[in-house]
């Protein structure tokens, strides 16, 4: 297990996620032409601060407790989602995402969801497979609330067809 802490991140931090975001978008460079992928700009900081303050945005800290990695969560037709799960390339390979992905399956449980949603790219190596790892299955969209994010994801220019939603039954 990595040695980190994983917490509700804290106002002064929003930054350093945005940072975190960005640098983790990067690892997408190669892929953008394929997946018309947009220009890997950061959660808008409106967005981060609502989740802050829904005790829905959380943080892996290393040493000095400085944020590495988030997990931004929320809910979606009746369960839990997985809005964005990033680490920063220089803590990465370390089983952090890992962590993380495990502490937003135990949060969602614990809040008393059915289960864990999320979209993500389907051929990227470090997207879809890395969550059929952790027990998640490709799933039909049909839910109001996931239809809606795809509409969403499709009007930011992703083609929905090089991504797809998953599930975790909890």
């Amino acid at each position: 297990m990595p040695s980190v802490t994983i917490r509700e991140a804290r106002p002064d931090e929003l930054v350093a996620i945005a940072e975190i975001e960005r640098a983790a978008g990067k690892l997408f460079d190669d892929w953008r032409d394929r997946v018309a992928l947009d220009d890997g700009e950061p959660t808008p900081l409106p967005l981060h601060e609502e989740a802050r303050a829904r005790g829905d945005l959380f943080v892996a800290v290393g040493e000095g407790d400085a944020p590495v990695g988030l997990a931004f969560l929320g809910t979606l037709d009746g369960e839990g989602h997985l809005w964005e799960l990033d680490v920063h390339p220089d803590h990465g390979r370390k089983g952090i995402g890992r962590a993380l992905l495990a502490f937003v399956i135990e949060t969602m449980r614990a809040r008393g969801h059915p289960g864990v949603t999320l979209t993500t790219f389907r051929e990227i190596p470090w997207n879809r497979p890395f969550y059929e790892s952790a027990g998640f299955v490709v799933v039909e969209p049909d839910g109001p609330g996931m239809r809606g994010t795809i509409a969403k994801e499709e009007s930011l220019g992703l083609d929905f067809s090089q991504r797809c939603a998953m599930r975790r039954v909890l």
